[in-house]
């Protein structure tokens, strides 16, 4: 039965995930070109929010749990175990 509607909701995000890309992709160029880097900083983490919680389509939920004590006095690697392009957006957005 999860297949059954793994086969309908999957269009759906596919379409929707499109969709998000062609519409931020003229909004980030005009946040670029005329208001500067931190516009533009600013539209990315609106699209990668969008980007992320567009698996809702697919009831999915995200979630993120750090476990860690991470240093703050020095920049971190982070590194997904399946780079794609529906990993990024979260590492980004968390």
């Amino acid at each position: 039965m999860s297949k059954f509607f793994g086969y309908i909701l999957t269009p759906i995000f596919y379409i929707f995930f499109g969709l998000m890309l062609c519409i931020f992709h003229p909004i980030q160029w005009i946040c670029y070109k005329l208001f500067g880097y931190k516009a533009h900083k600013t539209s990315v983490d609106i699209l990668n929010f969008f980007l992320t919680y567009c698996q809702i389509f697919l009831f999915n939920s995200i979630s993120f749990r750090n476990e860690y004590d991470l240093p703050t006095d020095r920049p971190i690697i982070f590194a997904a175990n399946h780079q794609s392009m529906y990993d990024i957006p979260s590492l980004i957005w968390f």
